[in-house]
C-alpha cells in the first residue's frame, strides 16, 4: 500500500484541535468552510526525509506558560478536570511504556497505540506534550506539530479544553514491514466533544461535537528495538 494516496487527518472531525487549522490533503482540496485558516498540503515524506527525520528538530516544552491558568505539570493533589473556569489540575500522568508495548509483535503494536494515545490525551488535557510523547513519535509527524503549533498557541493566549480525547478503536495490527520499514496500522478513532475557554469567559470560544473517522491508518516504524510513530493519516476518497 505503499502508493496508496492519502491525507494527514484533518480538521473534518476537528482533530486539528481548533478550527484555524484545515484539511492538510494530498489532493489540496480543503474547503474554507472548514477552518478559518488553511495549512499546506502535504504528500508522504520521501525516502530521503524519512533518512533525515532523527536531524529533526525537537519542539517539546521546554517552558512553562509565563502567566494565565494552566494545568499543573504533575499530580500534586486530587485530580480536578477542567472546568469552564479553569483548566484541569493534578492530571494524573500516564504510566511508564508497558514492556509488551515493545514487543515486535501484534500485541506490542496494540499496546504501543494505545499508549501513545494516553500521552496524547494527557497533553490535550494539560496543554503539556511530555518527552515521553516525542519518545514515541517522530517529529516530522505532520499531524503532530500541527497539535505543537496549536498547543503553543493555546499557551500564549491562556486557553484550555475541556473534553476532545482522541480514542483508537478497531486497530488493525499488521506486521507485514513495507520496503521502506513503515508499518501500516488501520483502525478508527473518535473523538470525544470538546470546547475551548478562554480565561474570564464563561462561554466557550469554540465547541465541536465529536465524530469518528473509521478510515484512519498510523505508520510506525521499529527504532532502537520499539516502535515509533511516524504520522497519523486517512484513506483519501
Amino acid at each position: 500500500m505503499t502508493d496508496l494516496k492519502r491525507s494527514a487527518i484533518a480538521a473534518a472531525l476537528t482533530f486539528t484541535l481548533v478550527s484555524g487549522l484545515a484539511a492538510c490533503d494530498t489532493n489540496d482540496d480543503a474547503k474554507p468552510a472548514e477552518a478559518a485558516t488553511s495549512v499546506s498540503p502535504s504528500a508522504r515524506p520521501s525516502d530521503k526525509e524519512a533518512k533525515n527525520k532523527n536531524t529533526s528538530e525537537s519542539d517539546t516544552d521546554k517552558s512553562p506558560a509565563k502567566s494565565k491558568p494552566s494545568a499543573s505539570p504533575s499530580p500534586k493533589g486530587p485530580y480536578k478536570p477542567a472546568t469552564p473556569k479553569r483548566p484541569a489540575q493534578n492530571v494524573p500522568v500516564p504510566g511508564p511504556l508497558p514492556e509488551v508495548a515493545k514487543e515486535e509483535s501484534k500485541a506490542g503494536q496494540v499496546a504501543f497505540i494505545e499508549h501513545w494515545f494516553k500521552e496524547f490525551n494527557y497533553g490535550l488535557e494539560t496543554n503539556k506534550l511530555r518527552l515521553e510523547f516525542w519518545e514515541m513519535t517522530n517529529k516530522s509527524c505532520i499531524y503532530c506539530k500541527m497539535v505543537q503549533r496549536v498547543r503553543k498557541m493555546m499557551e500564549k493566549d491562556g486557553s484550555w479544553n475541556i473534553g476532545g480525547d482522541l480514542i483508537p478503536k478497531k486497530v488493525r495490527p499488521n506486521l507485514k514491514e513495507l520496503d521502506n520499514g513503515i508499518y501500516e496500522v488501520h483502525l478508527s478513532i473518535s473523538e470525544k466533544p470538546r470546547k475551548r475557554y478562554f480565561p474570564g469567559s464563561p462561554k466557550p470560544v469554540e465547541q465541536f461535537p465529536g465524530g469518528t473517522m473509521h478510515d484512519a491508518f498510523l505508520e510506525l516504524r521499529r527504532i532502537d528495538g520499539q516502535w515509533r510513530l511516524e504520522g497519523i493519516y486517512r484513506n483519501a476518497k
